[in-house]
């Protein structure tokens, strides 16, 4: 065989691969094939990323929305505290204002004591014996002196005290007390012996008998003890609120 036709031959069959090549590679441009599933590959992981960012903004969305309620139920205890301490602050001032709290404070004692002159044509001996009008009305001055806490021999006097005579003795709230009568009030001192030692006043009738049977003393500190008297209403009853 001639060498010059076999290197024409294999000349020609390289041409012709190399066309195909081309060919083919024109083809697989044109429809798809090779390069697209690259591309497939970098739309797929688009795809995966936008699914991860729209699910992480739902997630953020979820932590604000968690937060949120976080510090509104913190508001809300911080609000129930505030009125717990509230209603309790109102409960106690009620309590003391009823007198089931013990109470300190400034004022005065006024003791009041039976006569120990025999008596004459001045005076009889009913005269020189302290009675419950005496307590009673010393105590009214008192209250209306602007005293804010009252004690009579170590019992407290509250809403439903009751002051009245058995025989020679004083029932104060169902216990029994003899002379002498000792009479704590808390409230501004000076105004509470000036009620006590008003010319014309409470005290002036006794004070004419005998001198000795009242004693009014300012003192630095009283220390009363609560109101033990029934507190039971047997009759009165708290009204209802109207719902109209």
């Amino acid at each position: 065989m001639n060498p010059s036709t076999n290197d024409k031959s294999s000349t020609g069959a390289v041409a012709v691969i190399s066309i195909s090549a081309l060919v083919v590679g024109c083809l697989a441009a044109v429809y798809g094939f090779g390069p697209r599933a690259a591309v497939d590959g970098q739309t797929q992981l688009v795809d995966g990323g936008t699914k991860i960012d729209e699910e992480f903004e739902l997630l953020k969305l979820e932590v604000a929305q968690l937060r949120e309620d976080n510090q509104a139920m913190a508001d809300a205890a911080v609000s129930r505290s505030g009125l717990t301490k509230e209603l309790n602050d109102r409960l106690k001032e009620t309590s003391a204002f009823a007198g089931l709290t013990e109470a300190e404070g400034p004022g005065v004692t006024v003791t009041l004591r039976d006569s120990g002159k025999p008596a004459d044509g001045g005076f009889s001996n009913d005269m020189a014996i302290i009675h419950d009008q005496d307590i009673i009305a010393v105590v009214n001055e008192l209250w209306n002196a602007g005293a804010e806490a009252i004690g009579i021999n170590g019992s407290r006097i509250g809403p439903m005290t009751s002051i009245r005579c058995v025989g020679s003795t004083v029932d104060i709230d169902s216990v029994k007390f003899a002379a002498p009568i000792y009479i704590r009030a808390i409230g501004d001192p000076q105004t509470l012996i000036g009620a006590m030692t008003l010319r014309g006043g409470v005290l002036e009738e006794i004070l004419q008998i005998d001198p000795d049977m009242v004693e009014v003393e300012i003192v630095e500190k009283h220390r009363l003890a609560a109101y033990s008297g029934t507190t039971t209403w047997r009759t009165a009853r708290i009204p209802e609120v109207d719902d109209e």
